[in-house]
């Protein structure tokens, strides 16, 4: 998912260049920080980006340029590649348009192609943080829309992404619709690590996983388990690793002695382990098997499938 610039955002709303070189770099760092998360690391913008101001006759390209103001280099370098790697937000919009639809986005009375690109796009738009009507989670904007047979005005809210402070907030939203876009096995394995960063999987489980194809009755139910076990893990800060909102146990001492062979597991870090932990999806007879390692920030998915043979029940 790229990531798009809110044009509107820069608009000459800086103090002088030294507030104006605060807010660049404020944006940059935004925008690194975004493509750590899931976004790529490229930032769309409209075609007179550079020429945008950020305070009286003070541009975007001044700031890229200025030795003089104290602006790191490494942000201002990773400015002009990151703009640079995508078609302008102007073009994409004119491909969403057709010969029986077109529309148009506006704010405050003045198109608004970056929040426009967002919306159609189902991500926010990056802001610069100088002015306070967009230094706010959602923007209202006017959404008009002609088609062949109908007619649309309406308001929709679309997120502005502003400071480094939202990214939880930004990163949790973005995991959430990427889950509800997953419908297959093999879409799950290759969103994994944007949206659960905090497992992994390989071998067996890799090959399980990537078979369902989505139709299964449970396979929100793996979904559910997978987002629990993150969220365990990406909230963890000392104690046991202890999942809440899912089934979950340890296989007992017997089970282990007789059936351990088949709980033992390949991991992506080229180490076998003995999975005891799992989650039990009942209903379907399904079993996640998982091992954490607190110290790593990680949970190993070593197997997904039907419930495995134990002491008490031959399966």
């Amino acid at each position: 998912m790229d990531q798009v610039f809110n044009e509107l955002s820069a608009n000459g709303c800086y103090d002088d260049i030294y507030s104006a070189n605060a807010g660049m770099e404020s944006l940059v760092n935004l925008s690194r920080a975004l493509s750590n998360i899931g976004f790529s690391n490229k930032l769309c913008t409209v075609e007179d980006f550079r020429q945008l101001l950020l305070t009286d006759e003070y541009t975007i390209q001044n700031w890229v340029t200025d030795r003089k103001v104290g602006a790191d280099r490494d942000l201002q370098r990773w400015l002009l590649t990151s703009t640079t790697k995508s078609p302008y937000i102007e073009a994409l919009l004119e491909e969403e348009q057709t010969n029986h639809r077109v529309f148009e986005f506006k704010y405050d009375g003045k198109q608004c192609y970056g929040f426009g690109l967002a919306y159609l796009s189902d991500c926010g738009a990056v802001s610069l943080n100088g002015d306070p009507r967009f230094s706010q989670p959602e923007v209202a904007i006017s959404f008009f829309e002609i088609g062949e047979d109908h007619e649309v005005n309406k308001s929709i809210s679309v997120n502005s992404i502003y400071s480094l402070e939202q990214l939880g907030d930004v990163k949790a939203d973005l995991a959430k619709r990427n889950i509800e876009k997953v419908k297959s096995g093999r879409m799950l394995m290759k969103q994994m690590p944007v949206i659960f960063p905090y497992l992994v999987v390989a071998g067996k489980a890799a090959n399980q996983i990537e078979s369902l194809s989505g139709s299964e009755q449970y396979f929100s139910d793996i979904l559910r388990h997978f987002e629990v076990l993150n969220e365990t893990m990406a909230e963890w800060q000392g104690g046991r690793f202890e999942p809440q909102g899912i089934e979950w146990s340890t296989e007992s001492e017997s089970t282990l002695n007789q059936f351990s062979e088949c709980r033992t597991f390949f991991c992506k870090d080229d180490t076998v382990r003995l999975f005891s932990l799992h989650s039990k999806i009942r209903g379907a007879n399904q079993r996640i098997h998982f091992y954490p390692i607190t110290e790593h920030k990680l949970v190993h998915i070593g197997y997904v499938g039907k419930h495995l043979p134990t002491s008490n029940h031959r399966t």
